[in-house]
C-alpha cells in the first residue's frame, strides 16, 4: 500500500507527520505499490488529488482525512474505502454518514505520548507555514511568547508544545497536537487564505467552536521609505497589543476529556479495521 500526503518543499509539520504517525504510531507498512493507496493526514479530499480523479483505478483508503482546497470536492466513488473523515463538514461534503466523522487522527497521540509535567513556556505561538516572516517572529518574541516554527521536526514540535502551558496557533495541527497533549489553545488568523472550513470541521468534531482572534499580517518585507517604515511600526504594535490582550484573556479552550476519549475510541476501531 502507498501512503499519499502533501509533500511540501518546506517540510511543514502537519504534513510531514504522516510517515511517522502511520508507521510508528498506527503500525502500518507502506511501499511504492499504488494499486492500493492510503490518503492520510491533511486536507486532501479535493479535485487536485491525483488518486481521487474520476478515472483513478486504485483502491483508496480515506482515514481521518479532511475536505477542502482545490476548486471542488469530489463525491465518494466506488473505489473509495471511507473508514473515517476529519469531521462532520467533510462527511457532509463527500456524502457519507456523520458517524464516520472521527476527528483528525493526530488527536490519537493522546494515547501515545505522555503529557509533560514540566512546563518551560507560559505561552507559545505556532504560525501557519505560509504566513511566517522575520517580523512575525520578532513581534511574537517581543511579548515574551515562545515561537514554534512549523518547519521543525515532528519530534521537536511535539516537545515544545508539550512544554507549553498555552498554545496560540494559526497552524491547525498545532491546535490538534495541543488537544492531544491536553494543552489549552486558541486559534488566530493573520490571513484570509487560512481555510476556516477545515478549522470548523476539526472543531465541530470535538464539540468546539472556531472563533479566531484576527491579527495583522506581518509580511517581513523591508520598508523602502519613511511611510512604509511607519506602517510597519504600526502593524507591529497592533499585533503585539492584540496578542498581549489575548494572553490576558480567559479564551483558551480545550475539549472535554470524555469527548476526546470517544473520538480516540472510534479512531482505534478504524485503525484496527484498516490493518485486517
Amino acid at each position: 500500500m502507498y501512503l499519499h500526503y502533501f509533500k511540501s518543499k518546506t517540510n511543514n509539520f502537519g504534513d510531514a507527520l504522516n510517515p511517522w504517525f502511520w508507521e510508528d504510531v498506527v503500525g502500518l507498512n507502506f511501499d511504492d505499490n499504488k494499486e492500493e493507496v492510503l490518503v492520510g493526514i491533511g486536507t486532501l479530499l479535493n479535485d487536485q488529488n491525483p488518486f481521487l480523479k474520476p478515472n483513478a483505478a486504485q483502491i483508496v483508503h480515506v482515514v481521518g482525512t479532511g475536505a477542502g482546497y482545490g476548486s471542488s470536492i469530489p463525491p465518494v466513488r466506488n473505489n473509495w474505502r471511507v473508514h473515517c473523515v476529519r469531521g462532520p463538514l467533510t462527511a457532509n461534503a463527500i456524502g457519507v454518514d456523520e458517524k464516520l466523522a472521527s476527528s483528525d487522527p493526530v488527536i490519537y497521540l493522546n494515547r501515545f505520548i505522555k503529557q509533560s509535567s514540566t512546563k518551560k513556556y507560559k505561552f507559545s505561538f505556532m504560525p501557519h507555514y505560509s504566513t511566517m516572516s522575520n517580523d512575525l517572529r520578532e513581534a511574537v518574541e517581543s511579548v515574551g511568547v515562545k515561537y514554534i516554527s512549523p518547519l521543525l521536526s515532528a519530534e521537536e514540535v511535539i516537545k515544545q508544545v508539550n512544554e507549553s502551558e498555552n498554545i496560540i496557533c494559526e497552524a491547525m495541527h498545532g491546535a490538534i497536537l495541543a488537544e492531544a497533549l491536553r494543552v489549552p489553545w486558541y486559534p488566530v488568523s493573520t490571513s484570509s487564505d487560512i481555510l476556516s472550513f477545515k478549522w470548523r470541521d476539526f472543531c465541530y468534531s470535538l464539540d468546539l467552536e472556531y472563533d479566531p482572534q484576527i491579527l495583522p499580517r506581518l509580511w517581513g518585507v523591508q520598508p523602502l521609505n519613511i511611510v512604509q517604515k511607519g506602517k510597519r511600526a504600526l502593524k507591529l504594535k497592533a499585533f503585539e497589543y492584540n496578542l498581549s490582550k489575548l494572553m490576558r484573556s480567559k479564551r483558551f479552550i480545550l475539549s472535554k476529556q470524555s469527548k476526546l476519549d470517544e473520538m480516540n475510541n472510534k479512531l482505534e476501531g478504524f485503525f484496527s479495521e484498516l490493518k485486517k
